[in-house]
């Protein structure tokens, strides 16, 4: 029986030295590969120091004068609604939507309708406030995350839709799309492992989250995040834009395929300059996707505990999807089709999403300074 237990003790610590050190030459290959990136790009900044200028300037101008203009503000409507009693009930409608994926928290329904008006990076901030107050696990944070992520409506509708492709019916075909093959992957995951499903209750929600929070301490709670969270995504937009120009310069004849992986506008510009009857098709698949740029500014905005594995399961399921959703819209209405090309993309300085989170902003802010809660606040000194 000792000799049994002699032997059965050396197998396992073989088993885990070769883990170890499987895990360990995995770890050195990845800190290889991305040394050698950092060198070749670290070189091409003294090779080509006008067409690095030049697209760090582009990727500036496009996160200050098009993306943050219209991203903030939904970012601070985010934290102010996530972090409030409205949390409950501003998207009641969707809750249907998120209980189906398993979450039955009703403030994760607000967070999904928010990253359906803002894009991804609202839905990024909403799932971190929900994950570090308990009210979603892990999974269910990932499950979020495939379900809502897009590069947001105004974009799809207006850039690619209206002043790309010249037709705004045709951006909503592709929105709808996008959003429902997101959704339905995200919902077929969810029924996979439902056997790893786990939910938090009540008690485990803070006190102060569940009481509301004083208006002092929230905006200046949401302020600080908002700003952190549009530093960030302009530094990857300029980073991704200067990687799209050094792709064009080193590897001219597939840069458009790389584009299409790295970053979403790039990718769709090089989608329509291509004459082919396939690019709508190709215009769907990029929007799918997103873009690394995307990828990494969600993950950026997400607690360290999030990954994106689930996340990239969901793009092999959510890319068919869109494209099968696409093929049945562009049946049922062929007249959305455009006959003529429009103009290069551009994105809104003034989006919808402004006024309406302009709107959602003072409400909110209305209801924090409604003299229950500061009847509440006096008893709560007293």
């Amino acid at each position: 029986m000792f000799r049994t237990f002699l032997t059965v003790f050396s197998k396992n610590r073989t088993t885990n030295s070769s883990v170890f050190k499987k895990h360990s030459t995995q770890t050195i290959l990845q800190k290889h590969c991305l040394s050698f990136f950092f060198l070749l790009i670290a070189f091409c900044l003294f090779l080509y120091p006008q067409t690095v200028f030049d697209s760090l300037l582009a990727g500036f101008e496009l996160a200050f004068c098009r993306v943050i203009p219209a991203v903030f503000p939904m970012m601070v409507l985010s934290g102010m609604l996530v972090e409030s009693p409205l949390a409950a009930w501003a998207g009641i409608l969707l809750f249907p939507c998120t209980r189906a994926l398993g979450i039955r928290d009703r403030s994760a329904a607000t967070v999904f309708f928010l990253g359906l008006l803002g894009g991804f990076a609202v839905l990024a901030q909403g799932i971190d406030l929900l994950y570090r107050s308990r009210r979603i696990d892990r999974k269910q944070a990932e499950l979020l995350l495939c379900a809502g992520i897009n590069a947001g409506p105004s974009f799809i509708l207006l850039s690619v839709g209206h002043q790309l492709f010249g037709s705004i019916q045709l951006g909503a075909l592709l929105l709808f799309s996008v959003l429902f093959g997101n959704y339905l992957s995200a919902l077929l995951l969810s029924v996979i492992n439902t056997g790893t499903q786990s939910h938090f209750d009540a008690a485990a929600v803070p006190q102060s989250l569940q009481e509301g929070f004083p208006v002092r301490g929230l905006f200046t709670r949401v302020m600080h995040k908002s700003v952190d969270s549009c530093t960030v995504l302009c530094g990857y937009i300029a980073f991704f834009c200067l990687l799209c120009a050094l792709a064009h310069r080193l590897f001219p004849f597939f840069s458009g395929i790389l584009c299409m992986f790295l970053e979403v506008t790039n990718g769709i510009r090089f989608v329509s300059s291509l004459h082919n009857p396939l690019r709508l098709l190709l215009t769907v698949a990029v929007l799918s996707w997103s873009g690394l740029s995307i990828h990494l500014q969600a993950k950026s905005l997400l607690p360290q505990e999030i990954f994106l594995r689930r996340f990239y399961q969901s793009r092999l399921i959510a890319i068919p999807g869109s494209l099968a959703l696409y093929g049945i819209g562009i049946r049922l209405f062929p007249q959305v089709v455009p006959t003529i090309a429009g103009t290069d993309i551009r994105g809104s300085r003034f989006s919808w999403s402004i006024v309406l989170s302009f709107f959602l902003m003072v409400a909110a802010f209305l209801y924090e300074c409604t003299p229950k809660n500061t009847l509440r606040s006096r008893q709560n000194t007293v």
